[in-house]
């Protein structure tokens, strides 16, 4: 599997949190085109602990 961040959120939080913003990133996106995913004008996306921890083993 790969992952990608953006350098300047590693700079600021760290790697592993870059990861993680993309991730997020990545799926707001995506979501976005649906509407059960927006509330209040935002997008918005669902992941459990268990299956962030699934998805990022490290």
């Amino acid at each position: 599997m790969y992952y990608s961040f953006d350098v300047n959120a590693a700079v600021r939080y760290g790697v592993e949190e870059a990861v993680l913003l993309e991730h997020i990133r990545f799926w707001c996106e995506k979501n976005a085109a649906n509407p059960d995913c927006k509330k209040e004008g935002r997008c918005w996306m669902y992941a459990s602990a268990a299956q962030l921890a699934e998805h990022f083993p490290f």
